[in-house]
């Protein structure tokens, strides 16, 4: 668990990656570029290889997760990528200092895996008591759609009521 820390937060020690221009400065969303340029599988196959994991207590492989959900082609339907940023489990913080110090890699991944699964839509639930962690991250959120960094997917980043069921 400490190597997967450093990974997702590098950089966060030397620079305030809460800003876009320090994010790209150490490479931010050059990896976003890069999977635009993937086929959806080709981004899937890769996170498998990779053996990319989930931060929650089963840390389920990301890219079989993704392989559940049916192709565009296969379900002409809507898919949505839903981002539980509630935290709720007692004693849990992982989420919330990935919303303090590195918002960007946060939405970053989220666009990945929006093109991925081949996703129009984004949706960010963030704990209703982490008012900081909402408003930097709505300020991460309008620095990239100001950048033109969304490339036509929509993301809402929306407040929980502060009861647990809600994550």
């Amino acid at each position: 668990m400490g190597e997967s820390r450093v990974i997702v937060l590098a950089g966060a020690d030397e620079r305030d990656l809460t800003q876009l221009d320090e994010y790209r400065a150490v490479g931010g969303y050059e990896q976003l570029a890069r999977a635009r340029e993937m086929t959806p599988a080709a981004i899937i196959e890769e996170l498998n290889t990779a053996n990319l994991r989930g931060r929650g207590g089963a840390f389920f492989p990301a890219g079989r997760k993704m392989q559940f959900i049916p192709s565009k082609e296969q379900i002409p339907k809507p898919h949505y990528v839903c981002v539980n940023a509630d935290e709720s489990e007692p004693g849990t913080f992982k989420d919330r200092e990935i919303m303090q110090r590195v918002p960007h890699r946060l939405i970053e991944g989220s666009l990945i895996a929006a093109h991925a699964v081949e996703s129009e839509h984004v949706f960010i639930y963030i704990r209703g008591e982490y008012l900081g962690e909402f408003e930097i991250l709505r300020e991460a959120l309008d620095q990239a759609r100001d950048a033109d960094l969304f490339g036509g997917v929509t993301i809402v980043l929306h407040r929980g009521a502060g009861a647990y069921i809600c994550g």
